[in-house]
Formats: C-alpha cells, structure tokens, sequence
C-alpha cells in the first residue's frame, strides 16, 4: 500500500509506477491510497533483471572509460612536466580501476542476489 500525502496526486503515482515498466499493476484503493501487488518473482522475471543489472553495470563502465579520457586529456593539455604527467595519469588510471572494480563487485553481488 501506498499512502499519498495529498490525495490529488495518487493518479500522478499510479502513471509514475505503470512508466516505469516494473510489472507492476497499481490499483487506486481508496482517496490517496494505492494498492500495488507485488507479483511473485519467476525464472524469467529474475533472468529479466540479471540482464538489465548488466546492462546498467555496462553503461557504467562506459561513462567511466569517457571521464577516464577525459581526466587523460587534462592531463595532456595541462603543458606539466613529462614526470608529473606520467604521475597524474598513473593516478587517473589507478581510479579508474579502483572504481571499475568496485563497479564489477557491486554488479556481481546483485547478480548473486537475484539467481
């Protein structure tokens, strides 16, 4: 059950969760109430979500590898000395890889999770 704070904005709730493409059917119970029955999960609904946690954990990395370059290019352009260049990449590369770790573990955690 939902409990909206201003009765007038339940119909904005129920359109909100139908959007998000969840599965879900909500159902206005009462003035500002909102039933959603969670259905139970299948095979399919959790192969469904292993997929979308990929696809979410791809995206990522990819936004990561494009702030990677982007830290590189500043570094490039920034005119620093070769020693103090090649110390400011190795440092854009160490976070990187941290944070590509940390993206792989969380991913696999929640993969784990759902099979």
């Amino acid at each position: 059950m939902i409990s909206c704070y201003d009765p007038s904005s339940a119909p904005h709730v129920v359109s909100a969760i139908l959007e998000a493409d969840m599965g879900l059917n909500p159902d206005i119970a009462d003035e500002g109430m909102i039933k959603v029955p969670i259905p139970k999960t299948t095979k399919e609904t959790r192969q469904t979500l292993i997929k979308k946690c990929k696809e979410i954990a791809e995206r990522a990395k990819v936004n990561l590898r494009g702030a990677r370059g982007k830290g590189m290019d500043q570094v490039k352009h920034a005119n620093l000395p070769k020693d103090e260049a090649r110390a400011a990449e190795k440092r854009v590369q160490k976070e990187h890889d941290s944070i590509h770790k940390e993206l792989d573990a969380i991913a696999h955690k929640k993969i784990d999770s759902l099979a």
